[in-house]
């Protein structure tokens, strides 16, 4: 066997227990802003996370997704997560005039109309 190979095996057992892997993914949770605070419960289990709860759309089943899914010693993500019925397929609502006073108008003349142009040559 060549000296320049490195042999890696696994101890089985992960770097971070099941207590520390719960408490970074919580702590990751609620410095996601689009996460909303204690919606998601987190439940660890020989490095395997389950998240649970539910949540308005599918933007922030994703963020806690990825948010849980890049933490060392995770061994896999169980999405128990739903999202709120109610909230699905939903538009959303913005009042009138939120809009309009958001992007006031530049100028109070009309506009002008398009000059005169010839018809086009057959």
């Amino acid at each position: 066997m060549p000296r320049d190979r490195l042999t890696v095996r696994s101890t089985g057992s992960p770097r971070f227990s099941d207590d520390q892997i719960a408490a970074e993914a919580v702590r990751r949770l609620s410095w996601d802003a689009a996460v909303p605070r204690d919606k998601v419960k987190v439940k660890v289990e020989r490095g395997r996370v389950t998240l649970r709860g539910v949540l308005q759309d599918a933007h922030q089943k994703t963020a806690a997704l990825e948010d849980v899914s890049r933490l060392f010693g995770v061994a896999g993500v169980t999405d128990r997560t739903r999202i709120k019925p109610d909230s699905i397929n939903q538009p959303a609502t913005v009042p009138g005039n939120a809009v309009q006073s958001a992007f006031p108008p530049r100028c109070e003349s009309p506009s002008p109309s398009p000059p005169d142009r010839p018809p086009p040559a057959p």
